[in-house]
């Protein structure tokens, strides 16, 4: 497991491009292709090039926070209901709608399937999106908009004038940030970690957004169920073929959501070129297989049109790491 604390503030570019909103989740595929990029860039990518696969599988970025001298990580709600009694759901039907994160002793509750108890006095809470066992009395992530000022690079363009537009960032309380879990031969990511993190991830890494430092834990654990049918994926999901799409749909307990992934191409001189793009499982959603590894680590999304010169292979990750749930 690997926790990111974040140096300065951070933009995560939604799939409009709008510099006025922020994603508030840094997505699997997000980080494997600026890890991938890192290596490029100090020509250490060696057989990656070819196969895109860093020998590894890692999940999305998760917020944590540490909280009495203890961290506290929070886990991306899986689709489908909380179990609480009776009252509780009506009382706070609204209330457990909104959650989004779960903290781990509550996300494992759900995985296995058990009832969680609400205010009681082992203290379950919630807070906005957030379910905790702790009260949080501020929240550790936030947002702020700024002003920016767009310069012209010549009198054409905007007619030469500047123009103001607003940015949103994500900040961090101190001893806050974002986590992610790896499995498999993990060495050359921790290099690329080494690299990316003075470069920045993000949007406007080149104004100082984006850096970060990271740190290593390597005995962290997830109480999972023994047993269970069906599981939830942790990062973006491609299956690799029909087949395995087949077998994870054939189940009336599967629950999950599409996302259309993109974006521009971050190679000196192509930046303004779009990549092709694919369509992946959202993280949190219920599917119904037996492995704990599943998708397709190198999705090709390089741009095929006519005259347009890309001499490199563009790789997109959709292989995740799922846990087991009870449904």
């Amino acid at each position: 497991m690997f926790r990111i604390n974040f140096k300065t503030p951070l933009h995560l570019s939604d799939p409009r491009g709008d510099y006025g909103y922020s994603e508030k989740l840094l997505h699997s595929d997000t980080l494997y292709a600026a890890l991938i990029s890192a290596l490029a860039r100090i020509g250490k990518l060696g057989s990656v090039s070819a196969t895109g696969d860093l020998e590894c599988t890692i999940t999305s970025l998760f917020p944590f926070v540490k909280y009495d001298d203890k961290f506290r990580y929070f886990f991306p709600r899986p689709f489908g209901n909380i179990l609480v009694d009776e009252q509780q759901q009506k009382l706070k039907l609204k209330e457990l709608k909104r959650i989004a994160w779960l903290e781990q002793p509550c996300y494992e509750a759900m995985l296995k399937k058990q009832q969680i108890q609400l205010d009681d006095k082992k203290g379950n809470f919630i807070f906005g999106k957030y379910l905790s066992s702790f009260p949080i009395e501020e929240d550790f992530m936030f947002a702020q908009t700024v002003p920016r000022i767009a310069v012209p690079r010549s009198q054409s363009e905007n007619n030469g004038d500047t123009r103001i537009f607003y940015m949103e960032r994500i900040y961090f309380t101190e001893n806050a940030g974002l986590f992610f879990l790896a499995q498999g031969h993990t060495p050359i990511l921790e290099e690329a970690l080494q690299v990316l993190q003075h470069e920045g991830i993000g949007t406007d890494r080149n104004v100082g957004q984006g850096f970060f430092e990271f740190e290593k834990e390597d005995h962290f654990s997830l109480n999972v169920p023994d047993e269970a049918d069906h599981a939830t994926n942790l990062s973006l999901f491609c299956p690799t073929d029909q087949s395995e799409l087949m077998g994870i749909q054939q189940s009336k307990h599967a629950r999950w959501e599409i996302l259309k992934r993109g974006g521009w191409i971050n190679t000196d001189g192509l930046t303004g070129v779009r990549k092709k793009s694919v369509h992946m499982f959202r993280e949190g959603s219920v599917l119904q297989t037996p492995k704990a590894v599943l998708g397709k680590v190198n999705v090709d999304l390089t741009p095929r049109a006519e005259g347009l010169m890309v001499d490199h292979t563009i790789w997109r990750c959709g292989r995740s790491i799922f846990i087991p749930i009870k449904t």
